[in-house]
């Protein structure tokens, strides 16, 4: 999560607009900032913010600022007590955000495998681009355990195909797009390349989950659900791992 915000940045990404300041109009100064948080950060994120630390204080001032409370009164906000539920639901209204249906499935895993996943990023540029999409599309995020089911099936999924391709095919017929031939000396060639940079891409995802888990205890302890959703990653990591390496092994043979 981004923590310093510049004063252009503040004006491009947490202003409110005409319409939103007449939203907390009628609630007291914490409901009013409140409110505004939620609606600015589902705004920018695709969700809503976790506790006060998701937000900046840069980010907390520049939004006291507009609708003309101080920042301290956001201290006694709870965003899932029944204030912040109402909240939440008539931010989701005023955004006009549609429902995680079939259809948004659909369309969030294409855009997986068709425009993030080929890129590769890091693991902190693939949680912001993802919360980006639920954002731009204006579609409600699911719960986070169906959204990592969806997050590991369409990485595997991805990851199967990439590892088939260079497999069976030489750079030249990828470039060209002939047919591959595959012939077992290509495929060991080709394959190595292939796991090596697989097997890099799951050391990565397993070095961002030890940062994590790291990190969560030195905030002061663990939150449950956090450190299952933490060690499940780590050991989907891990499996990808030793599937590639099963892999690369039969080949060499």
């Amino acid at each position: 999560m981004q923590r310093l915000w510049s004063g252009a940045e503040l004006g491009e990404h947490w202003t409110l607009r005409a319409d939103d300041l007449g939203l907390p109009a009628a609630s007291p100064a914490g409901g009013r900032l409140g409110l505004a948080a939620q609606l600015a950060h589902w705004r920018q994120n695709g969700r809503y913010p976790d506790d006060e630390a998701d937000l900046a204080p840069a980010v907390v001032g520049h939004l006291a600022t507009q609708v003309d409370v101080h920042a301290d009164v956001l201290e006694g906000y709870e965003g899932t007590d029944r204030t912040g539920r109402r909240h939440r639901r008539l931010v989701l209204d005023h955004l006009a955000v549609a429902a995680f249906d079939d259809a948004a499935e659909a369309k969030f895993r294409s855009w997986l495998s068709n425009e993030l996943l080929p890129r590769e990023p890091a693991p902190p540029v693939f949680e912001g681009e993802v919360s980006g999409w639920f954002a731009r599309e204006r579609i409600s995020r699911p719960g986070g355990y169906g959204l990592d089911r969806i997050l590991r099936s369409a990485s595997a999924a991805h990851d199967d195909a990439a590892l088939q391709r260079v497999s069976v095919a030489s750079p030249t017929q990828l470039v060209r797009g002939d047919k591959p031939q595959p012939t077992r000396e290509t495929r060991r060639r080709r394959f190595n390349i292939g796991a090596l940079h697989a097997t890099l891409s799951c050391l990565q995802k397993m070095s961002y989950v030890s940062s994590s888990f790291c990190n969560e205890r030195s905030e002061g302890g663990c939150h449950r659900k956090r450190c299952y959703k933490i060690e499940g990653a780590g050991l989907e990591a891990l499996r990808r791992l030793e599937a590639v390496l099963n892999a690369l092994c039969e080949l060499s043979v």
